[in-house]
């Protein structure tokens, strides 16, 4: 039977007198030996982790999982070259020519690498500045057991987008509130970068996709839109147009804020110090904020280009700015993260 907060809350107050002293006593060990204690006590009463993660997840205060009550958020549309839409379209299939399409995949490991023909390509576009790490353990934390997601895609050593996939016979807000989660852990840690970075997660079984994010700042989650591929092999190629282009607007946004950002932290850090001159990578960084905004506007326009023709120009070109030589060197020759 399912445990929401409301029975958990009404367990706890049924628990015998003196439970208590259990917590007390665990206290006074280090965070090593409480977790070897309460692990050896889950094996030995009989508790699986399943249940432990469950009544975890439940016991956290979270806004509701419901999307319908969650304010929407979208980052501008950008659109990417059809050339590139094509090259996508034939790497995807071949992949569906390896592993079969997604109906016939019962397993985490198949079922998201259907995903890469398309997620890969559009990281790679950031050549380097933005890069994914897959099956990437999280950070324990308040929020988060320390549980790897799917994809964890980062940009100068914070966290910016969470894949994390619909568990099969598992109801779709269990997932999401896994997903919250990890936003939110993911946000703490930029926080310790000081950086106040909204952070995105796409839930998905690659028929439905949706997409979340959140923002430190306001400390609310936002929902953006929900987008669905076919299973039908031809079919699915042409609906991940719509995803590819979605994740690059997420990523083209998240980079954006990312710079500026950076250009901030290092201006304020040279104030600090008595108004000494701002390291020299303050003008790669505000020279690579100027030409990422200016591909952002270009891809942007390819939502009105009345042609393929011109907006594959359009959208060419708007590449052609991101991955300029001043845009890759404000990141490639100044790779100090933690102090920008």
């Amino acid at each position: 039977m399912k445990r929401t907060r409301e029975s958990l809350a009404e367990t706890l107050e049924n628990l015998p007198d003196g439970w208590e002293s259990y917590t007390n006593a665990l206290r006074d060990l280090d965070a090593d030996q409480r977790a070897v204690a309460i692990a050896h006590l889950c094996q030995e009463l009989g508790v699986t982790e399943n249940q432990v993660k469950k009544s975890r997840i439940s016991l956290q205060t979270l806004p509701s999982s419901s999307s319908a009550r969650l304010e929407r958020f979208a980052p501008p549309m950008c659109l990417l070259p059809p050339s590139m839409h094509k090259a996508m379209f034939k790497e995807g299939w071949r992949m569906m020519d390896v592993y079969q399409e997604r109906t016939e995949q019962d397993r985490e490991a198949a079922r998201l690498k259907l995903l890469e023909p398309w997620l890969v390509p559009v990281i790679g576009l950031f050549e380097g500045r933005v890069i994914d790490l897959p099956d990437a353990p999280m950070v324990a934390s308040k929020y988060s057991s320390g549980g790897a997601v799917a994809h964890e895609v980062i940009v100068v050593g914070n966290a910016m987008f969470l894949v994390i996939e619909m568990k099969p016979n598992v109801e779709r807000k269990d997932d999401l509130a896994q997903l919250f989660l990890e936003l939110l852990s993911a946000a703490e840690g930029n926080k310790r970068n000081s950086y106040g970075l909204r952070v995105y997660g796409l839930l998905t079984d690659l028929i439905s996709f949706y997409l979340y994010s959140y923002d430190p700042v306001q400390n609310a989650f936002f929902k953006d839109d929900k987008l669905i591929a076919n299973i039908t092999r031809e079919f699915f190629c042409s609906d991940m147009i719509h995803v590819a282009n979605k994740i690059f607007s997420i990523l083209m946004y998240g980079y954006i804020e990312c710079l500026e950002a950076t250009v901030a932290l290092s201006k304020a850090r040279s104030e600090k110090q008595d108004k000494k001159p701002a390291r020299p990578s303050l003008t790669a960084w505000e020279s690579g904020l100027v030409l990422a905004k200016e591909a952002q506007e270009m891809f942007s326009k390819g939502v009105s280009t009345g042609s393929i023709e011109a907006l594959e120009e359009t959208a060419t070109s708007a590449l052609e700015i991101l991955t300029g030589r001043q845009v890759v060197r404000c990141l490639c020759e100044y790779p100090d993260f933690n102090i920008p």
